[in-house]
């Protein structure tokens, strides 16, 4: 229908059957930007501010305030146990109730409950999506130790229900799933996962099987339903030397003596060729050559990224150059063929939001506004100083969109507004969208239109069908792991199929028949084969940097979210151009040159739209993933609760690539010290965490310093870290009472080991040195060997040195190593988050060390590093 307004302020409304919509001043109007930006903006970084405060002398309340006076309220029983956390501006709150033995039973939100049950020995064994009365009586039978004994709680739910059993050394050996699906685990001898079968052990019902060297290295990982198998060949050392694929084809992996990478061989039996400097960062790299590189970096003396040169022939084609205050990027500039071709200009809040982004080129302006709990609220991008577009979010308790709010000014008139309502259930499913907007013709008419998008999911959470006003429009299929399988779209005649590997990587894709291959190197494509072509792809710091295609190779202009803004080449030539909204709907594409890449660098389906994030499926158009995350969230973080969410609802500031856990883009460019470890292998770990459901307490992110972004991680820990260094502490209080010196030692940045001296380390010239020069290692120790990483930077939560010798990586026994050892509320009891134990080393420079404890024997390959 159309209406003429009675002037050209919005003030008018539209009637979509019977109901009147406003569509007056649908976002606060913005008549300084300057005003805005200077209010927002702001170099000063403060602390966050702690208060503890004691009820009737045993029960806890922890206030923490941040930079912008927010408050996150933990409440904690007499067992300092955390019941509640609340953050009251926001009308966020979670109480979390326990048993007898200490177990979550119930996690109640604003929108509903999670209930879990447990065995007598503390194993998860029920977990039910929504509550019901039945539930609650069981919980309080189980809470009045009424429950008969047995692996399964004897009580009838109504609700979605996982339901799991265990041996009696806490493996899981059976899982039934919310669509009734039932998997059987058995294990070997050593107690390693060796099959998969659904419905029962049956051969025929077999679906995974793992192999394993002697050492208990994956040897092979099996799909027994496709009959194909994933092979892994190892260094003396642990290394993964060689992946083998199931049509044969194969990526190798050469190391220098530090472990870190330095060549990678791909399918095409080409290879690229890894340099370092001094400190162990990565400085060049060289494609299929000895003598000429591609890329080089060059860093601050803090390791922060300073410089980027791509280069051919020597020549270079395209360069980045980056500036920081404190711990932020402040300016971001590219030159191609000694042309700007990138110029951006950055600030930032008090807790380190993005607040103001100048496009120096375009003279481009996007102006950034969030809530208490750092959402984005509202983005006012300003074009050339007149043409705008503002868009405002509000968000459930739960952290869904509820509401998004648009009006868009062209040549100082507003002519298009328009918004988007979200509903959800119980389960933060989305259940619909209702969508309307106006557009005002040239002759001053305004036109309304409406459009409702409706959705189904299975009862595993997975996205099913799409309608658009009631028809259907989109239908998606998976399989037994919750692997898309299937996308058809109906209208548009266009369906693609997707198979998977053993360890569920995207194995290919095929789009009205026409097939797709892919190939990975530390969980990235580096290969991937359609119509015969055989495409490579180079990856950077900051995620893909190259992409050769018929011998032909092109480079990639991103901003600092890591977005594909334009694809060139060799000669420096444009050849495509992108743009997109902050949630990665492509706004537009502009392509000579076919390129997936594009939305923070990740893989994008143009079939569906949708990005492949290696767990799951993230579709910008919804603003969220289209199946459930097996990774539970952080008890702490409310937002994280939510199993759908995008980014925690702050897509400028973070990207997600595994698919888990959303990544800070900051710390991107915090610090490059770290070399290209080999974590190659450990991917698997996660993998079988993944199949058995037990993921819930890894750190997706822990790996984002390994080359850049997201790579394999080194997984099988939780909270019982604590109790590793709880050991440790107590090895070190011991050490006055041994009478053979204890060797400690000090692993440098480069991976060099260094015997430590002083307090409580042994002797410089002690006679236990001169067997370590003799043997050329530090011998196994029943008491534990105590060692260290060296950090450059400055000590944050959540940030560790991994060790770069690839043959300490791989040898832990006391101590198995994720890239994120921390220590339950620090080591003074004292802070909100998990915290590295730390000791500072003054004599090699600003920083700390995280300390660790291994029995194991360390090889030294080096004499000199004992002088």
């Amino acid at each position: 229908m159309k209406k003429r307004p009675p002037n050209d302020n919005l003030q008018f409304q539209c009637t979509f059957s019977g109901k009147k919509i406003s569509f007056k001043e649908l976002l606060t109007k913005v008549n300084n930007a300057e005003d805005i930006i200077k209010k927002l903006s702001s170099n000063e970084h403060i602390s966050n501010k702690e208060k503890i405060d004691w009820i009737t002398g045993f029960r806890k309340i922890k206030t923490i305030i941040n930079a912008r006076d927010v408050k996150t309220i933990y409440y904690y029983d007499s067992l300092e146990r955390l019941i509640k956390v609340e953050i009251p501006t926001e009308k966020i709150y979670i109480k979390y109730y326990y048993d007898l033995l200490g177990n979550i039973i119930k996690i109640l939100t604003p929108r509903g409950s999670i209930v879990k049950q447990y065995n007598k020995r503390g194993e998860l064994i029920k977990e039910i999506g929504k509550l019901n009365s039945e539930v609650l009586k069981g919980i309080n039978k189980a809470e009045q130790g009424k429950i008969d004994e047995g692996d399964l709680y004897n009580i009838e739910i109504k609700g979605k229900t996982n339901i799991y059993k265990y041996d009696y050394l806490g493996n899981i050996i059976y899982k039934k799933d919310k669509k009734l699906q039932e998997f059987y685990y058995t294990y070997d001898s050593y107690n390693r996962l060796q099959y998969v079968y659904k419905n029962k052990i049956e051969e025929d019902n077999k679906i995974k099987e793992y192999k394993y060297y002697d050492d208990g290295s994956i040897k092979e990982v099996i799909n027994s339903l496709e009959k194909e198998s994933l092979n892994y060949k190892y260094y003396n050392d642990g290394s993964l030397k060689e992946l083998v694929y199931p049509d044969g084809k194969s990526v190798k992996y050469e190391y220098n003596k530090n472990g870190n990478i330095k060549k990678v061989t791909d399918i095409t039996n080409k290879y690229y060729k890894y340099i370092y400097d001094t400190r162990n960062r990565l400085w060049k790299i060289y494609d299929n050559n000895e003598t000429d590189e591609k890329i080089e970096y060059q860093y601050y003396m803090n390791n922060k990224l300073e410089k980027l040169e791509e280069k051919k022939d020597k020549k270079t084609i395209y360069s980045e150059e980056y500036t920081y205050d404190i711990g932020n990027l402040m300016t971001l500039q590219g030159t191609l063929n000694e042309k700007k071709s990138l110029d951006y200009t950055y600030d930032y809040d008090k807790v380190g939001n993005l607040t103001t982004e100048i496009n120096n080129i375009s003279n481009q302006k996007n102006i950034y506004m969030y809530d208490g709990v750092n959402r984005l609220i509202r983005n006012l991008k300003i074009n050339n100083g007149n043409d705008s577009i503002d868009r405002g979010y509000t968000y459930t308790t739960s952290g869904n969109i509820s509401m998004e709010k648009y009006k868009v000014k062209v040549n100082n008139n507003w002519n298009e507004t328009g918004g988007l309502w979200y509903n959800y259930n119980e389960d933060d499913e989305l259940i619909n969208i209702t969508k309307w907007k106006g557009v005002k013709s040239n002759n001053n008419i305004w036109e309304c239109k409406k459009e409702k998008n409706s959705f189904e999911y299975d009862d595993n959470g997975n996205l099913l069908n799409k309608s658009i006003n009631g028809e259907k429009t989109e239908a998606y299929k998976y399989n037994i792991e919750n692997r898309l399988t299937k996308y058809n779209d109906i209208k548009r005649g266009i369906t693609g199929i997707y198979k998977y590997y053993p360890t569920n990587q995207r194995k290919s894709k095929a789009v009205n028949g026409l097939e797709t291959k892919f190939y990975y190197s530390n969980n990235k494509i580096i290969n991937d084969i359609s119509n015969g072509e055989i495409k490579r792809n180079l990856f950077g710091l900051r995620g893909i940097i190259g992409r050769e295609i018929n011998g032909k190779n092109y480079g990639y202009l991103k901003n600092s979210h890591g977005d594909t803004l334009k694809l060139f080449d060799s000669s420096g030539t444009i050849k495509n151009n992108y743009e997109y909204d902050k949630y990665g709907k492509e706004l537009k594409i502009e392509e000579d040159i076919k390129n997936p890449f594009r939305y923070s660098g990740e893989y994008t389906d143009e079939e569906s739209g949708l990005q492949y994030l290696r767990a799951r499926y993230y579709s910008p158009e919804i603003r969220r993933f289209i199946s459930r995350d097996t990774y539970k969230g952080d008890i702490k973080e409310p937002l994280s609760l939510n199993l759908y969410g995008y980014s925690k609802g702050n897509p400028i500031r973070y990207v997600d690539p595994s698919g888990h856990d959303a990544a800070d883009i900051i710390y991107t460019f915090a610090d490059f010290s770290a070399g290209m470890g080999d974590t190659l292998s450990f991917g698997l770990t996660y993998h079988i965490r993944e199949l058995m459901g037990t993921n819930s307490s890894v750190n997706f992110n822990s790996g984002a310093y390994n080359f850049g972004e997201f790579s394999a991680f080194a997984l099988g820990m939780g909270m019982e870290n604590a109790g590793a260094f709880d050991r440790a502490k107590s090895y070190n209080a011991e050490l006055k009472n041994i009478t053979k010196p204890k060797a400690d030692f000090y692993v440098k940045s480069n991976g060099d080991v260094i015997p430590s001296t002083g307090y409580r380390y042994v002797s410089k010239d002690a006679t236990y040195l001169e067997e370590m020069q003799n043997s050329m290692k530090i011998p196994s120790n029943t008491n534990g060997t105590y060692f260290s990483f060296e950090k450059y930077d400055i000590p944050s939560p959540g940030k560790l040195q991994v060790p770069h010798d690839a043959s300490i990586r791989a040898s832990f026994d006391t101590l198995q190593l994720l890239d994120d050892i921390r220590i339950p509320y620090g080591k003074w009891n004292t802070t909100n988050y998990l915290e590295p134990l730390t000791k500072d080393f003054p004599k090699f420079g600003e920083g700390g060390a995280t300390q660790a404890i291994t029995n194991m024997s360390i090889h030294l390959d080096d004499i000199e590093i004992l002088k």
